[in-house]
């Protein structure tokens, strides 16, 4: 009965382990974002500096990680508040992995 509760314990566990590390080290990785501005032409369709646009995106990324105040200098207010909503998914999903870890 043991081993099954564990079985189905670690069937569950691995995959949320896979899933979140993955999306952790994607979403926090600061070389991709560049790169992906320019692929999408994010910079010609921002009325801002390309510096500006990237200093956003790294503050952004501070932000969601609980790093440091997020700065609105590109931001609306519906834009603030989905960010807001972003930083305690991740958090949850941070403390998600922690308990993981932890069994």
């Amino acid at each position: 009965m043991l081993q099954k509760l564990l079985s189905i314990v670690g069937v569950l566990c691995i995959p949320s382990v896979l899933f979140l590390l993955s999306l952790d080290l994607v979403a926090f990785n600061d070389s991709y974002y560049p790169k992906a501005f320019e692929k999408y032409e994010v910079y010609k369709n921002i009325d801002a500096s390309k510096e500006t646009v990237d200093r956003q995106a790294q503050n952004i990324l501070s932000y969601i990680q609980s790093k440091e105040p997020l700065e609105t200098v590109l931001l609306n207010e519906k834009e603030k508040l989905h960010l807001a909503d972003v930083k305690n998914l991740v958090k949850r999903g941070q403390q998600m992995l922690a308990v993981i870890f932890f069994l």
